[in-house]
């Protein structure tokens, strides 16, 4: 399955390189733009659509610019890798298709388009930095400058197989970079801007990042992952890519009775992690399509997942009660979800209604100069896990639940009340075997005649599932009826299969 993401598009486009105006290589005297016919209030923020590139709002005059006028290519592409510098006084952005890249003052909207065979560029200080696909040389932009200057690369990122390199933040010292030398196998970089890099030891899942966001506060990324799994995969995560403590936390999220799948992940001004999520239906197919909203807005704290109860598909505080965000809904099918609509939203405080920046944003960036940061920003926590939990299986057949997530408070085989576990209550999680407390159905002479009683539950078998880490069998007893548990007769919970011959 082809995932669509649906805040920004997969990395691969949400990275994309915008196609530029103006392609002779120099600054025009004037962009070409078209000025909106109200700019609203609130902070400096740059949006894009399927049209344009936006700019809007704080000091600065209001002007777009058609991605229709971008470049020489007869295709209009989508602006993706939307990005500030840290003073707020230039914007960037970049085509995929027409590899090209724009880079555009806040205060005037004049810009310069540059060619560049490239993932992304991000801003060290003022200074736009780029690194060539083939990872042989740096690129830099300097302010005032036409064309980009190339510097050899050096050290470990050398040494790395390129099949797609990936700029994923940016601090002082320089750039974090991801390359994937194989499909789903990545390595991570520091590379300064005289062509120096150093390896990052990381080691994720062989799943799909999606866009990173980089706290230079913090010295960390994050990046959503996909399981790329579908309904019936496994839940998506978040990767925390720090620099400074040179290594990966892997997070998951708590258990839903529905698969989380990430949209959004944003840092607030106050240092903490946002990350958007909705709730994909566990094996939805094509005739049950439903039209819903994303299920939350959750935000790292303390070490935890905490609901903010917003409901939107990104969220980032940008001062003590301000915040913007992008709203909308989707219809989630199993060829993945279809975004409807989406509008980018400002709120001057946490009650005031939200007024529409923009119509049918698909991507935002919010100037630094507009935000006011935390005077201390929240610690990256430190005792995190580093991999992820496993899930209870996977689906094996149809109107299940619980099967595919972690753990689920609910457990139905798809049959009969006695293949129904609810109010499931779990004191361990993540060990050779997991164990629950929860109520199922007593049956003596029929099912007919069953009562509702407590039962114990033993997940165990942990073990790989269709390349996921999971428990692949699970059963229930009744100890008040003295019975026990027995391992050697279970369904196998990957395959649908029944193992050791029926009690």
């Amino acid at each position: 399955m082809t995932r669509l993401f649906i805040l920004r598009c997969p990395i691969i486009c949400a990275f994309t390189i915008l196609l530029c105006l103006g392609c002779s290589g120099r600054a025009p005297d004037k962009p070409v733009v078209r000025h909106p016919s109200a700019a609203p209030a609130g902070p400096r923020i740059a949006y894009a659509t399927k049209d344009t590139v936006v700019v809007s709002g704080g000091s600065g005059p209001a002007f777009a610019v058609p991605n229709s006028a971008a470049g020489s290519s007869a295709e209009k592409e989508t602006a993706g890798g939307l990005g500030w510098s840290a003073d707020g006084r230039y914007l960037a952005w970049s085509y995929y298709i027409s590899p090209r890249m724009v880079v555009a003052e806040s205060a005037t909207g004049k810009y310069i388009s540059q060619p560049c065979a490239c993932t992304r560029g991000l801003f060290v200080g003022d200074t736009l930095v780029a690194i060539e696909n083939d990872l042989s040389t740096v690129l830099t932009l300097t302010p005032g400058a036409t064309h980009f200057t190339g510097t050899t690369l050096r050290g470990d990122i050398t040494k790395a197989p390129a099949y797609e390199v990936r700029l994923i933040g940016a601090d002082a010292a320089g750039v974090l970079v991801m390359v994937e030398f194989q499909s789903k196998r990545y390595s991570f970089f520091r590379v300064s801007l005289s062509g120096r890099s150093r390896s990052i030891p990381a080691d994720l899942p062989g799943w799909w990042p999606y866009e990173a966001k980089f706290d230079p506060r913090l010295g960390a990324s994050a990046i959503g992952m996909g399981s790329n799994g579908g309904p019936c995969g496994y839940p998506d995560g978040v990767a925390l890519i720090s620099t400074s403590a040179l290594g990966v936390n892997l997070l998951a999220f708590p258990a839903a009775p529905t698969r989380w799948n990430v949209v959004s992940a944003d840092w607030g001004a106050d240092g903490k992690l946002y990350v958007g999520l909705s709730n994909w239906p566990v094996c939805a197919d094509e005739s049950n399509r439903a039209a819903t909203t994303p299920g939350t807005v959750m935000v790292l704290d303390s070490g935890r997942w905490t609901d903010t109860g917003r409901k939107l598909l990104a969220y980032q505080p940008i001062g003590p009660a301000a915040y913007v965000g992008l709203r909308g809904s989707f219809t989630m099918t199993t060829s993945g979800p279809e975004t409807q609509t989406t509008d980018l939203v400002y709120a001057a405080s946490a009650t005031a209604t939200p007024q529409v920046i923009g119509a049918k944003a698909i991507d935002f960036a919010v100037s630094p100069a507009s935000t006011t940061p935390a005077a201390h920003p929240a610690a990256l926590p430190r005792a995190l896990p580093t991999t992820m939990p496993p899930a209870l299986g996977t689906v094996w057949g149809p109107d299940q639940k619980g099967y595919g997530l972690i753990e689920p408070s609910t457990i139905f085989n798809g049959g009969d009340p006695t293949g129904l576990v609810t109010q499931v209550r779990w004191a361990s999680w993540g060990g050779p075997t997991a164990e629950a407390t929860g109520v199922s159905a007593y049956a003596t002479t029929s099912v007919a005649d069953s009562k509702q009683e407590p039962v114990r539950v033993v997940a165990f078998d942990l073990g790989n599932c269709k390349g996921s880490r999971v428990y692949r069998a699970v059963e229930w007893y009744f100890p008040q009826h003295g019975e026990t548990f027995d391992p050697r007769h279970h369904y196998d919970i990957c395959t649908g299969a029944w193992v050791g011959g029926y009690k």
